[in-house]
């Protein structure tokens, strides 16, 4: 899937308001910087809920119209994982001193100490905006002070793990990568009946098995077919990126 970098366009139903023939439940954005009839932009939460479920791809499935405060108890309350760090994919959660208020934002891309986020807000024109934001030492995500970070709240359908593009075998046991394709080996239903397909970084025979298992039913980015060797590297890699994250 592509990142989100500008506004999606008026036929985009995760981002109509339900009274308007859309999938969101949020209010309608600001209507001095609306850019389009029945949009939920300008405002965070209609963006930020709206990208955490076009994501998915399969229609209105997680969370709603709530106060920034209320989102995380909104994804606990539906089994939603949060992390204290950013997910690629996922909303993060951003509280000033009332622990109600706040910004939400959402991750596209992470490097370094850099994220990559599209966001909205209240008071923006033309209602969306996509941008560079430094993970900082008092943990605001660059927004001012007053903010301070409360979750990411981690999106099922987005691999979260950095993929390595390193091997991936008995030879290169543990690490970020290896959780990278063991999330996409469970998305694709790859691990067989009973097998241990934990999310654990360690890739023991379970995990080797699963693998040749995708690579027997799956491309290459360029079409040609993988070779089932159990060994996930650059192009089995970029096919499970390809299909299960964003590129």
């Amino acid at each position: 899937m592509k990142m989100q970098t500008s506004c999606p366009g008026p036929d985009d139903k995760y981002y109509i308001n339900r009274s308007f023939g859309g999938w969101n439940p949020c209010i309608e954005g600001n209507p001095n910087n609306r850019p389009f009839n029945g949009s939920v932009l300008a405002n965070c939460i209609g963006a930020a809920t709206g990208r955490f479920n076009a994501l998915g791809g399969s229609g209105w499935k997680y969370l709603g119209n709530a106060y920034p405060g209320y989102m995380l108890t909104l994804a606990k309350q539906e089994g939603l994982e949060i992390w204290q760090k950013a997910a690629v994919g996922g909303m993060i959660v951003l509280l000033k001193a009332d622990g109600m208020n706040g910004h939400v934002i959402s991750v596209e891309k992470i490097k370094g100490g850099f994220i990559t986020t599209w966001e909205s807000g209240w008071n923006y024109t033309p209602g969306c905006y996509c941008q560079n934001r430094q993970i900082t030492k008092g943990n605001n995500y660059g927004m001012s002070s007053a903010y301070e970070f409360a979750g990411c709240i981690v999106n099922p359908e987005v691999d979260p793990y950095p993929f390595s593009m390193e091997y991936v075998n008995k030879w290169h046991a543990r690490g970020e990568g290896v959780k990278a394709v063991q999330w996409a080996l469970n998305k694709a239903g790859c691990y067989a009946p009973g097998a241990d397909n934990s999310i654990d970084g360690s890739c023991g025979p379970a995990t080797i098995d699963a693998i040749t298992a995708y690579q027997m039913d799956h491309v290459d980015i360029y079409g040609n077919p993988l070779e089932a060797d159990g060994s996930a590297g650059p192009l089995t890699q970029g096919s499970m990126q390809q299909l299960y994250s964003i590129v």
